[in-house]
């Protein structure tokens, strides 16, 4: 299963989810009106109940009422809390502490440049790591509503017993949640149910509040057992709620922990990382055990079983370890097959061609590597800055200083007056480092710094997004790595300071082709020069929109407005959708059996706009 069929599949289980969380409240309303109906008989009326008394439209109307008010406020009240707090809110519920990527401590700085490694690797924002001091089992778990505010939570025993590959299959597994819209679902299901649950914890209060009124007074009537019996039988009902909700968890979280593992194995082509990560956990005292007091509020977020539960063939979050190593170590021998089959296969070099689009949210282990050697490759006081705040809009400033001495000063000058103190002067410090930065190091490094800029205070980010616009702006023309910029850095970053952008709509590719001729034309204005190879790299790419071939074409210059427009447009596009358009791009790049910088470049920028997270691909 792709990408693409993996958005197509999250939206499916969000509509499943719902039609759980409906049959749960339903429920949950049934027994309440039950309970209800024997106080109203049994203590108001005054009379024995019998089951001929049960039906009561108009007391059911009201409890059905009510109990959906309190369900929905509960739900709502923990989502928005979910959504003001993200993912790091999640992360620090359970004990979490955020790593700093300045931290001394080896098995921290391992952890966090495996996480980096493979988020460039797979074009997406590299998420901030937490980790579980006080938690000896082995577990780990992605959390946030988008991949650009997601973060990663590590437990100790799980850094400290784990080498460097099967950290690395532990990660993968986890950018393959938040790639592929599982992570969502996954924080959405706490809020539904906390709603489901919070009828158990109304009975919980009013059952303790009457045993100490009960002590506390000399009076023995009648009004005391009565809350007590309300009490325990809401409860009641918060078990009934809580039957539910594992039977929710379980039923939504299985299966995806198979597809997650073998995601990794895609990710690493490694089985043996992830695998024997599972022995280890599987072997060890602690196993994957986490004590958090909130632990089994995100149970169904861990990698493996975090906490323990009766009728585990039925409540399980997650498959049964054994069955994931097999399965694992299965994939390992059908990758052996295969490559025996095909001589070569093993030593090959990442193929520039549709491959890309089926590895998009998949990168594999040449594209890690990739990433590795060039993190490696950089100047070391650049690397060194880009992993704090301050450094790193020193080097998004750097990377958009002009080569023209005086656009360079009027830059300059302006962001000494408009831009933190401290970043310009980090700036200044670095200016002498960024003439060894290698060209197809730049978007890694974007990409490094976007890590580091999502710790911004709101205001922090308004000013250094006025200050990238003004240095665009600076020689009154945008060129097309700026253009680049903006659309990978800050339409990201947007998404986490000021209002998350939709990635999934309904809308056809055959209802916009104006807007897809305007992204095939730039790609192939950019990676061809002559009008002949131009026409022939557009066609190749409307070919497989399913669009006819054009016999003729007065090869215009890039119009990074139009390019806007198209953007926003095409963003609501299907999952299929878009994978059909990102298809018709890569055909039209390898027109010419070569792709440029600048075409990578875009491609990058193309699926970042879409919300489709593009491997990292190096020029031919």
């Amino acid at each position: 299963m792709d990408f693409f069929q993996h958005q197509d599949k999250a939206r499916r289980n969000t509509a499943w989810l719902i039609i759980l969380f409906c049959g749960a409240v339903v429920g949950i309303i049934l027994f309440s009106y039950v309970l209800i109906a024997w106080v109203n008989a049994s203590a108001v009326k005054g009379y024995t109940f019998h089951t001929e008394d049960l039906w009561d439209p108009g007391l059911f109307v009201l409890v059905a009422f009510f109990t959906l008010l309190l369900v929905g406020l509960a739900s709502l009240y923990k989502i928005m809390q979910l959504q003001k707090g993200g993912g790091a809110y999640v992360a620090e519920s359970v004990g979490g502490r955020l790593i700093d990527q300045g931290t001394s401590d080896p098995n921290e700085q391992k952890i966090l440049n495996v996480v980096e490694e493979i988020a460039i690797a797979s074009g997406t924002p590299t998420p901030e790591v937490y980790l579980l001091e006080k938690e000896k089992g082995m577990n780990a778990f992605a959390a946030g509503f988008t991949p650009s505010g997601a973060v990663i939570g590590v437990t100790k025993g799980l850094v400290e017993n784990l080498n460097r590959d099967e950290l690395q299959g532990v990660i993968a597994h986890e950018f393959s949640h938040i790639i592929n819209g599982d992570m969502r679902i996954n924080i959405r299901l706490i809020g539904l149910l906390f709603g489901i649950l919070v009828l158990g914890l109304v009975g919980y209060y009013i059952l303790r509040s009457a045993m100490f009124s009960r002590v506390a007074s000399r009076q023995r009537g009648n009004t005391g057992a009565l809350l007590m019996a309300v009490g325990f039988g809401l409860m009641t009902i918060g078990f009934v709620g809580t039957f539910f909700g594992h039977l929710i968890k379980a039923a939504v979280s299985r299966q995806r922990e198979f597809l997650a593992d073998a995601s990794a194995v895609q990710f690493t082509r490694n089985p043996d990382g992830i695998g024997n990560a599972l022995k280890k956990i599987r072997d060890s005292d602690f196993q994957s055990k986490v004590v958090n007091a909130h632990a089994s509020e995100i149970s169904h977020m861990f990698f493996s079983s975090g906490v323990l539960s009766g009728m585990a063939g039925l409540f399980a979050t997650h498959p049964p370890i054994e069955e994931r190593i097999e399965r694992i170590f299965d994939l390992k021998e059908a990758e052996a097959k295969k490559s025996s089959s095909k001589p070569g296969v093993a030593g090959k070099k990442v193929d520039s061609g549709l491959s890309f689009v089926e590895s998009t949210g998949k990168p594999n282990v040449e594209q890690i590597k990739l990433a590795k050697s060039l993190i490696a490759a950089l100047p070391l006081p650049i690397k060194s800055a880009v992993h704090d705040p301050y450094g790193a809009r020193a080097v998004v400033y750097g990377l958009l200083l002009s080569k023209d001495p005086e656009i360079r000063e009027i830059q300059l000058n302006k962001l000494g007056e408009e831009a933190y103190l401290g970043a310009y002067r980090e700036l200044k410090r670095l200016i002498p480092y960024f003439d060894q930065v290698e060209m197809k190091a730049r978007i890694p490094l974007i990409d490094m710094a976007r890590r580091s800029l999502k710790m911004l205070r709101k205001s922090q980010y308004e000013v250094f997004r006025e200050n990238v616009k003004s240095l665009i702006a600076a020689d009154n023309k945008i060129d097309l790595f700026e253009w680049i910029l903006e659309k990978i850095l800050i339409q990201n970053l947007d998404g986490r300071f000021r209002s998350p952008r939709k990635e999934m709509g309904q809308e056809k590719v055959s209802d916009h082709l104006r807007e897809c001729f305007t992204l095939l034309q730039t790609l192939a204005y950019v990676g061809h020069k002559d009008t002949d190879s131009h026409l022939a790299a557009l066609n190749a790419g409307l070919r497989k929109i399913g669009v006819r071939p054009l016999k003729k074409l007065k090869k215009s210059k890039i119009s990074f407005k139009e390019l806007d427009k198209a953007i926003e447009t095409l963003v609501m596009l299907r999952p299929k959708d878009k994978q059909k358009l990102l298809e018709g791009c890569i055909a039209c790049m390898k027109y010419n059996k070569k792709i440029n910088l600048y075409e990578a470049e875009l491609f990058r920028a193309f699926g970042d706009s879409l919300g489709c997270p593009v491997p990292l691909i190096l020029p031919d």
